[in-house]
C-alpha cells in the first residue's frame, strides 16, 4: 500500500511518516522544500515529490505522486495566525484545488487533518456529532473545506475522512504544544508547571 502525505516537513508530517514506515507502509512524501526534508530522518526512506499546493498547476497530480493508494492531508499554511483572513480565500482555494485535482484524476482514498478549533466557543465535552462553529479565519477556512469535500462526494467516489487534531501526544519539532512544554518543565526539574495565568475558561 502507497500513502501519499502531505506537509511532510511539519511536526505532525514527520510523526505520521514514521509511524506509517513503523507498519512497513510504502511513503509518499511531499513538502514545499526539498532541501528541509533531505534533513528529516524519513528522507531516504520514502518517495519524495517536491510540490507547492499554492501553485497554479493543472497537471494531473495523482499521477505526478505515482497513484498513491490514499492520501493523508497534513499540509495547511500560517498556522500560527489564527486571524489571518487568507485562511479562508487563497489558502482555502487551493488547497480544494488541490485535492480534487487528485481526486478527479484517480485518487479514492483521502483523510483530511482538521482542528478542534472547528467547535469554536462550545463548552463541556465536545462530541463527533456537535456542529461546528468556528469562529477564527483558520478554523473556519478548515471547516469549509471539510463542507467541501463531502459535497464532491455526492458526485465523485471516494473515501473520505476528517480528523481533528486536539493536543498530540508526543514531542512535535518546531511546535509549542502543551505536551513539549511539560517535557521541557521535567528535563529543566521546574519545582511546578504553570500553564498559564489561570485566566482561562478552558481546562486542558
Amino acid at each position: 500500500m502507497k500513502v501519499l502525505v502531505t506537509g511532510a516537513t511539519g511536526g505532525l508530517g514527520e510523526l505520521v511518516i514514521s509511524k506509517l514506515l513503523s507498519q512497513n507502509i510504502e511513503v509518499i512524501a511531499t513538502s514545499r522544500n526539498e532541501e528541509k526534508a533531505k534533513q528529516c530522518a524519513f528522507y531516504s526512506k520514502v518517495e519524495y515529490f517536491p510540490f507547492d499546493i499554492n501553485s497554479k498547476n493543472d497537471s494531473d497530480l495523482y499521477s505526478y505522486f505515482n497513484k498513491p493508494d490514499a492520501l493523508i492531508h497534513l499540509a495547511w499554511e500560517k498556522l500560527d495566525e489564527y486571524k489571518n483572513e487568507t485562511h479562508t480565500t487563497s489558502i482555502l482555494e487551493n488547497h480544494k484545488q488541490f485535492l480534487s485535482n487528485l481526486i478527479d484524476n484517480g485518487l479514492k482514498d483521502i483523510t483530511v487533518v482538521g482542528t478542534c478549533y472547528e467547535y469554536g466557543l462550545q463548552e463541556g465535552i465536545l462530541k463527533e456529532s456537535m456542529d461546528s462553529k468556528p469562529v477564527l479565519p483558520y478554523p473556519q477556512g478548515k471547516n469549509l473545506l471539510r463542507e467541501f469535500l463531502e459535497a464532491k462526494q455526492k458526485s465523485t467516489t471516494f473515501n473520505f475522512k476528517w480528523a481533528r487534531v486536539f493536543y498530540v501526544f508526543g514531542e512535535v519539532k518546531g511546535r509549542k504544544n502543551l505536551y513539549t512544554h511539560l517535557i521541557n518543565a521535567i528535563k529543566n526539574k521546574d519545582k511546578s508547571f504553570n500553564m498559564s495565568g489561570g485566566e482561562q475558561i478552558r481546562d486542558f
